[in-house]
């Protein structure tokens, strides 16, 4: 490294300059300190920093040494410009390296903690009758609490418990009991239940996130998962749509219009090419639980696991969501549905109904059989249409009495038109000039 600057006025600085050069060169891409103390080559950082306080160095004992008052001979001047230079491009760089640094100390914690979880293991049993795509036998499934004894905040696994044969029940919270269930192929079952009953773990257990600790779990195909929680990532719509799949135009197509995605993509400034934000800061919930149901779609996969995909649109389009996307495209295409939903309307149109309960299936069937047992479920039906029908009566009444107000304030602006003036003399020019139908005919009702 090699620092221009006026060392015959100054010999002292000279003999700084030359120290700090022998003990620094510079080869290639690499800058290596070759003194007594270290031989490692220093990294991009570490020469950023070295190089930047050099030159800071440098230029503060050249400008107290001649004073900011003293007259510059040329060749101090281009020296004094070259360390300027150098030490503008220095500070220039130093928000981003800031940035840079804040980010590695953000993110590195992270990946540490994704690095040390414990592997997924999908489920490898399949079904013993070739009809069925799910088959789950006197299982329990527990959860994994993490370990408070160790300081990497890793996840204590079933194995690592039965090698040690100590602290098993400490270390898993049981939370789904006895469980027995037969999906068919290309059947539809439903899932009701109070909030914290076990539905989404029961979708969790399927997926081999949660720990099996007794019975049988048996899956056959690929799934395709739709969470409670939109999964969307920083590009556009349509790669969110594909995840990584082949463009196929016509599925792609079929994708959006059953997912009712269309009028969303019309009023976006490029359409399926516009890019979301960091966790689709630029999409409402609606249209983003949309797009990752149009992602499970597009997936083509065997078995959906939707753990109530419906609860963040409105009332009309999960209507449309359900009869074009889940009956149609999926049970409709022979795939088998698991459906977890809290709106109760749909659950008449499902093959199968399961109501949960503090972990336990309470009670199972069809919706007739469930209806004519009159227990749990049908209570809970009956409950859920009085209050819909409560809220729509409501709506009418409110409905009505904005009416009724808006004729009244109708009926005073029509009569303050006529202060003082004869009715044969204003008829005719009054109701000339009316652009309203219904408004004349009710003058005319009236007498006018």
């Amino acid at each position: 490294m090699r620092v221009d600057c006026p060392t015959d006025s100054d010999p002292s600085l000279a003999l700084k300059v030359d120290k700090v050069g022998q003990q620094t060169t510079f080869s290639g891409s690499s800058f290596h300190n070759i003194g007594p103390r270290s031989k490692k080559p220093l990294g991009q950082s570490e020469r950023w920093i070295e190089s930047s306080v050099m030159v800071t160095l440098n230029f503060e004992h050249m400008a107290h040494r001649k004073g900011v008052a003293t007259n510059l001979k040329r060749g101090e001047a281009f020296s004094y410009l070259a360390l300027l230079n150098a030490t503008r491009v220095v500070i220039f760089g130093t928000p981003m390296a800031a940035k840079a640094i804040a980010e590695t100390l953000v993110a590195m914690p992270r990946v540490k903690e994704l690095l040390l979880m414990e592997e997924m293991e999908p489920i490898q049993n399949k079904p013993k009758n070739p009809a069925n795509a799910i088959e789950i036998s006197n299982a329990t499934f527990a959860w994994d609490k993490e370990s408070s004894s160790s300081s990497e905040s890793s996840i204590v696994s079933l194995q690592q418990q039965q090698q040690q044969g100590e602290g098993k029940d400490n270390q898993q919270q049981q939370c789904l009991f006895d469980m027995n269930l037969v999906v068919k192929k290309g059947s539809l079952v439903g899932i009701c239940g109070s909030i914290g009953s076990g539905k989404s773990s029961l979708i969790s257990a399927l997926l081999g996130r949660m720990v099996k600790m007794n019975g049988t779990v048996a899956l056959k195909g690929s799934i395709g998962y739709v969470s409670q929680q939109a999964c969307i990532f920083n590009a556009t719509v349509k790669e969110n749509i594909l995840f990584g799949d082949d463009y196929d135009e016509e599925r792609y197509a079929k994708a959006i219009d059953a997912c009712s995605l269309q009028d969303d993509l019309d009023i976006l400034a490029q359409g399926d090419e516009t890019e979301i934000g960091e966790r689709g800061i630029n999409l409402s919930g609606g249209q983003k639980q949309r797009v990752s149901m149009a992602r499970a779609l597009y997936s083509d996969a065997d078995v959906y696991l939707l753990d109530d995909p419906l609860s963040a649109v409105d009332t009309h389009v999960g209507q449309h969501i359900f009869r074009h996307c889940i009956k149609d495209m999926l049970q409709g295409n022979g795939k088998s549905v698991v459906f977890v939903t809290h709106q109760l309307q749909y659950l008449t149109d499902c093959d199968y109904v399961l109501l949960m309960r503090d972990g336990r299936i309470a009670e199972e069937g069809k919706h007739n059989e469930l209806m004519t047992k009159d227990g749990e479920y049908a209570n809970l039906i009956r409950t859920f249409h009085m209050d819909e029908s409560e809220d729509n009566n409501d709506t009418l009444l409110d409905t009505s009495s904005n009416h009724e107000s808006k004729t009244s304030l109708d009926g005073a602006s029509r009569r303050s038109l006529t202060p003082s003036m004869d009715e044969n003399e204003l008829r005719p020019d009054f109701l000339s000039s009316l652009s309203d139908i219904s408004m004349v005919e009710e003058l005319k009702h009236e007498g006018w």
